[in-house]
């Protein structure tokens, strides 16, 4: 229920920042929910792409792309919860929910973008040692 909660509040937020008109917000909500899916991209700039959305299992995914590297992380609980507490907080403005939700979205894809690095680094190193070996 709350990732429900988060993801319908994400997807108000999204069209409401577009600028769109209340015809053109409608129209895109009700494209949204029948997707299951909101296009968050508007809401994180530098990214490529950026979405998130509600699979069968009732798990809010995030999809994120920022060129360098592409993301699919099931959002957890906590950071459901944190999306929550900035969507629901009446005292931020539009633009301050903007900039917490593409931090959150910035962190889980930087954080997954050192780890992908950390494996990288560690493979290179196993296949040099490996390579020394047969020397």
């Amino acid at each position: 229920e709350m990732a429900m909660n988060a993801y319908t509040s994400l997807m108000l937020l999204a069209v409401q920042i577009d600028g769109k008109t209340e015809e053109e917000r409608k129209a895109l909500v009700s494209e949204y929910a029948d997707r299951k899916q909101a296009d968050l991209t508007a809401l994180v700039p530098g990214m490529k792409s950026c979405t998130v959305g509600m699979e069968g299992n009732g798990k809010a995914v995030l999809r994120a792309d920022n060129g360098i590297v592409t993301v699919r992380h099931e959002l957890t609980a906590a950071e459901m919860n944190r999306l929550s507490l900035v969507l629901a907080d009446g005292n931020l403005s539009d633009e301050a929910k903007r900039l917490r939700v593409a931090g959150l979205v910035n962190g889980i894809v930087l954080s997954r973008q050192a780890a992908q690095n950390y494996e990288q680094g560690m493979n290179e190193g196993l296949e040099r040692t490996e390579s020394l070996q047969r020397k």
